[in-house]
């Protein structure tokens, strides 16, 4: 009771990584969300518990294989572009870990739909990314268990909307296994 999810993974530097990430680290997100945004238009867009609950558990991983290839997102820049796109800035840690996860993901997810604009270097982050991904395991709560359900992530393009304040839509990822996290829509 309480937790969401806790994984673990092994990172570009060899280490085991734990992330355990809470119902209550769902909740502050929902709430800042909620209060700047509405909840009911998010919802429309894709975003809900399980979707926020994932990008938590992948945010770790997905910044490190970032700033090993240098990309780095910090909060100024999170709160820069949610206040330009949105008007509004949010503040509170578990926000901004969800929004940097947002931002990673469709970086990564533009990387393999055009692997000829990516070229090599592009190649060389998607096969760390996918090395990183395939060690991700642990237990995720039923509730937010993607068994059974569509994984939905705000990282295609090709589904944007000009309203939508995170800059994507719906994508469908293929089904996962029970102790499977999401995996934001990575295509292999």
């Amino acid at each position: 009771p309480g937790q969401v999810a806790d994984m673990h993974y092994t990172g570009m530097d060899g280490a085991r990584h734990s992330v355990v990430v809470s119902e209550k680290d769902v909740d502050v997100v929902v709430k800042e969300l909620d209060s700047a945004l509405g909840w009911e238009n998010l919802e429309r867009q894709g975003v809900n518990r399980p979707q926020i609950a994932g990008l938590l558990v992948e945010a770790p991983y997905l910044t490190e294989v970032g700033q090993a290839h240098g990309l780095t997102v910090t909060d100024a820049q999170i709160v820069e572009m949610v206040k330009k796109q949105v008007g509004f800035e949010p503040r509170k840690p578990e926000t901004l870990t969800y929004l940097r996860a947002t931002v990673l993901s469709g970086h990564f997810q533009q990387l393999s739909q055009h692997p000829e604009q990516a070229g090599q270097p592009g190649k060389v982050v998607l096969a760390d990314l996918d090395k990183v991904r395939g060690t991700l395991d642990g237990d995720i709560s039923p509730r937010y268990s993607t068994k059974g359900q569509t994984w939905l992530t705000q990282t295609d393009p090709s589904l944007a909307s000009a309203n939508n304040p995170l800059g994507g839509g719906q994508q469908q990822a293929p089904p996962q296994k029970e102790h499977t996290p999401p995996t934001g829509g990575q295509q292999t």
